[in-house]
């Protein structure tokens, strides 16, 4: 027969024929204030890892400098664009793709490059199809992958896209969840097509 010892340290016969371990009662408290500073350590240590990660990881305006994307960040800035791209993917033409200077950009264009929602280019690609900011149905976005093996992004009215663009540089993070792709032409909403 085996025994088990209760809270109060009275034997009694285990019917199964197995001795049990101590009860709940019977083990030492004092382990669990332990327990407290270990996680308090790891929480802080987990907040410290997560600020230094957000320090390292620049600002949309910091990466379009990096990249030498002066047009566009012009334009950004004068149309105080900047600071409205958070937690959304911004396709950004390289400065080749303004042929006449910062005239060549509209304003409806902001419509067309900015998608809501943080999406990287495997995202893009596989859903096939991207409703942009602007919400009328021939600004839908089409990603596709070209001859040469580049994703492209071209607009749904197109049937023979004349601005397809090919993505030249993609999925990069920014601050406060912004991802951008640098694009090789500017892309105009349907009606703005000659």
């Amino acid at each position: 027969r085996a025994y088990v010892r209760l809270a109060a340290g009275t034997p009694e016969i285990d019917p199964g024929g197995a001795q049990r371990g101590p009860s709940m009662a019977d083990t030492d408290t004092e382990a669990a204030p332990a327990a407290k500073p270990r996680r308090r350590k790891r929480r802080n240590r987990k907040r410290e890892i997560r600020e230094q990660v957000m320090a390292m990881i620049q600002s949309v305006e910091e990466i379009l400098d990096a990249r030498g994307a002066t047009m566009f960040k012009e334009i950004a800035r004068k149309q105080d664009m900047l600071n409205k791209f958070n937690g959304r993917t911004v396709l950004v033409p390289i400065d080749d793709a303004f042929v006449d200077g910062l005239e060549t950009w509209e304003r409806t264009c902001w419509g067309v490059h900015v998608i809501n929602g943080p999406y990287h280019i495997g995202e893009l690609y596989a859903g096939g199809q991207q409703q942009p900011v602007s919400q009328r149905y021939g600004d839908s976005l089409r990603f596709g992958i070209n001859l040469q093996g580049k994703f492209t992004v071209f607009l749904q009215s197109d049937d023979n896209p004349p601005r397809k663009a090919e993505i030249m540089e993609a999925d990069i993070a920014c601050g406060e969840g912004t991802v951008i792709h640098f694009v090789s032409k500017i892309l105009f909403p349907a009606e703005d097509i000659v």
